[in-house]
Formats: C-alpha cells, sequence, structure tokens
C-alpha cells in the first residue's frame, strides 16, 4: 500500500516532543517496514528548513508541494482542497497518516489515521497564545477525532482525554507510547562530558530543566524551590527557548548567579547533559506523555517530576513523584535526592530498567498494525 505521512510539522520547527515523535517513527518504520510504500509529504510556498530523519530505505520517498499555506490551512472548514487531489503526481493514495494534528481535507475513500499528542487546546486554551489559538480552531480537534478512522495516542492517559472530550468510542483508540532515541543512554566517555559542559557553560553539579518553555511546564515552582537550595555549590541548569514572559508575570528574577539558562541544546548534545545533570526535575502541569522524563531516564538521571497527567505512567515507580503546585514538597524532593547518595543510585538503576520498557520499534510496529487494520474496514 501506498501510505502518505504528513510532515508539516517539522518544516521551520524547533526540537520538540512532537518532532521527535514524528522523527523517530519514520525512522523505526524504515527499520520495520520494507514492503509498503511511504511519501513523506510537506507543503512550503516559501524558502524553508525541515528536520527530515535520514531517509536511508528505498521504498520511503519525500514530496514537497508549493501550494499557498492560507488555502491548505482553511481545508478543514472548506472541504477543499482535498489533499489526495493536491498530491496527483504520486498517483492513488492507500492510507494517510497524520503524525500531529493539522488542518485536513480527504476524499471520504482514503483511511485518516492522526496522533493526537494531548487535548490541551480543547481543555486549557488560555495555555496558548492567539496565534496558536486561531491555528487550532482551524484544525477543530473534535470534528478530526470524529472524522479520522483510527486514532492513535502517546499515553492511556491522553487516550482518556480524547474519549471524554470528543465523545470517541474507545475502540477506535490505540495507544503508542514514545521511547528515548537510540542515542540516549549513560555517557563515559569523559572528552565528551567536559566538550559538552565547556558548550553550555555547565557547573560540576546542577539541577536540570529541559522542555519548551511555557506555563504549564510550571518552571516558577521549581524555581522557587530552588531558592530554598542553599548549598552554594548546586546550581540550577534551564534548558530551553528563553522566555521572559514567564518570569515578569510572576515577579521572579532571573540574575540568580546560580541559575543558568543554556537555550536549545542540540540533539546530539543531549545524552551528556542528562549523564552530567545530579538530578532531572519537570513538575509540569498538564503533558501528554513527557518525553524529557524517559530521556533522563535512559541515560541513568534520577527524576522528580509530577504525580498528575501521563507523567506517573511514564515514570512508573523509578523516580520521585511531587505535588507540582507544593514547592515545599519539591524542596523536600530535591534535598533528598542531592544528599542521599543512596537514594541517588537507587534512582538512577531504577531509571535505567524502566527506560528500558520503551521502545520505537515497538511503537512503530503497533502503529503499522493499526495501519493494516484501517485499511481492512474499507
Amino acid at each position: 500500500m501506498r501510505i502518505v505521512i504528513d510532515c508539516r510539522s517539522l518544516v521551520n520547527a524547533t526540537l520538540c516532543g512532537v518532532v521527535i515523535y514524528v522523527q523517530e517513527i519514520i525512522t523505526a518504520l524504515q527499520k520495520i517496514d520494507h514492503k509498503n510504500e511511504y511519501i513523506l509529504w510537506w507543503n512550503a510556498q516559501r524558502p524553508h528548513e525541515i528536520l527530515l530523519p535520514k531517509i536511508f530505505a528505498p521504498n520511503f520517498h519525500t514530496l514537497c508541494t508549493k501550494w499557498p499555506n492560507k488555502i491548505c490551512n482553511l481545508a478543514s472548514w472548506t472541504g477543499f482542497p482535498k489533499y489526495n487531489r493536491l498530491l496527483f503526481s504520486i498517483g492513488k493514495i492507500d492510507l494517510f497518516f497524520m503524525p500531529d494534528p493539522r488542518p485536513i481535507a480527504l476524499s471520504k475513500n482514503i483511511p485518516l489515521i492522526t496522533t493526537f499528542h494531548d487535548t490541551l487546546p480543547t481543555i486549557y486554551p488560555q495555555m496558548f497564545s492567539w496565534r496558536s489559538r486561531i491555528f487550532h480552531k482551524l484544525i477543530r480537534h473534535k470534528k478530526l477525532a470524529k472524522k479520522a478512522n483510527y486514532i492513535l495516542t502517546v499515553s492511556n492517559y491522553v487516550r482518556d482525554c480524547v474519549v471524554k472530550e470528543y465523545k470517541i468510542s474507545p475502540p477506535k483508540i490505540t495507544t503508542t507510547l514514545l521511547a528515548p532515541a537510540d542515542d540516549l543512554h549513560p555517557v563515559t566517555d569523559e572528552k565528551i562530558l567536559q566538550q559538552t559542559r565547556e558548550k553550555y557553560n555547565l557547573p560540576s553539579r546542577f539541577i536540570l530543566s529541559l522542555s519548551t518553555l511555557e506555563p504549564r511546564k510550571n518552571l516558577i515552582a521549581l524555581l522557587r524551590a530552588f531558592e530554598k537550595i542553599n548549598d552554594s555549590k548546586i546550581y540550577l541548569v534551564v534548558a530551553g527557548d528563553y522566555n521572559q514572559k514567564i518570569f515578569t508575570q510572576h515577579n521572579l528574577t532571573t540574575n540568580n548567579p546560580r541559575i543558568i539558562f543554556c537555550g536549545a541544546i542540540k540533539k546530539e548534545d543531549r545524552a551528556a547533559l542528562f549523564t552530567l545533570a545530579e538530578v532531572f526535575v519537570m513538575p509540569s502541569l498538564e503533558e501528554g506523555f513527557g518525553l524529557p522524563v524517559i530521556e533522563a531516564m535512559a541515560c541513568g538521571t534520577p527524576v522528580i517530576t509530577s504525580n498528575r497527567s501521563s507523567l506517573p505512567e511514564v515514570a512508573g515507580k523509578a523516580s520521585i513523584l511531587i505535588d507540582p503546585r507544593n514547592v515545599p514538597e519539591i524542596i523536600d524532593a530535591l534535598q533528598k535526592v542531592l544528599q542521599d547518595k543512596k537514594l541517588h543510585i537507587l534512582l538512577s538503576q531504577k531509571a535505567l530498567k524502566q527506560a528500558k520498557k520503551f521502545n520505537w520499534e515497538k511503537t512503530a510496529q503497533i502503529t503499522l498494525e493499526v495501519f493494516k487494520k484501517s485499511l481492512e474496514k474499507i
């Protein structure tokens, strides 16, 4: 069968959970499926960059169309243009896979499978900028969920949210968990570790936060907790695109010499960064999966994370779970991991064991089975 994978989320993108998911699922499908033909499609009228993974399988091809994006984005409302007709040059399309919700219009005979990473645009629209809210209205998530032949979700938590918010029958949904990349493991090469330390100006001992810097990541609570850590040798390293609004809205200063903002981290440096950290903290208020948690665990880094949304499902019993709104609880967890060497070693061992439960090829195999199932229903 000929399968189109929508790669629009990779155009002019920065590295985030959705981008990593699209990259890794394409890579894993190349490893396990040598029978079906895949078209990696995106639309871009202007010069652009696209974060495609390496294409090494002969049954995988790329296609970039140059239709006006405004026309494409209105497709969910107008029903036109039919995307399969925009892609007429490739011939008959058997299935359209959209690994992240986007505006879409397809002929009724083309099965559509889409992945929901969360339901935040519906539950918490206030968490997004006005531009994002307009884009979400163009997508029409509830209609898309009902329109899709099958839905993939990145956690059981998101599956339950889709059922509740969009009134979708559970048999229509399959959970496909995310996983750490193959190159994420404890780094033992001292030269690589030292190069990473120098590249990002990292101190000897530090707490690590790595995520997109947006309100739901609850960085404010972590900063307030860190202010109560009196050990002058311990630093807080905040990795991710810097957003000054988060701090000004809460009257917080960012000139603490023990807080280091190192910006976006290159993919190839993540393993060393996690390995160097004393502890990784992710006190999010809401997550669909929480990929950095399992990435940190794959590197043997102890993890402190929230006891809500998908995070207990991902972290299992291999982390310290905290109430993200309870700053004293975060302080207590940090002090325990930083001061108790036996606990630190135990959490590191548990983390490595937990990370092994997640595998991209397993996720790709489940995805492929859903592809086959959708065609059997036609």
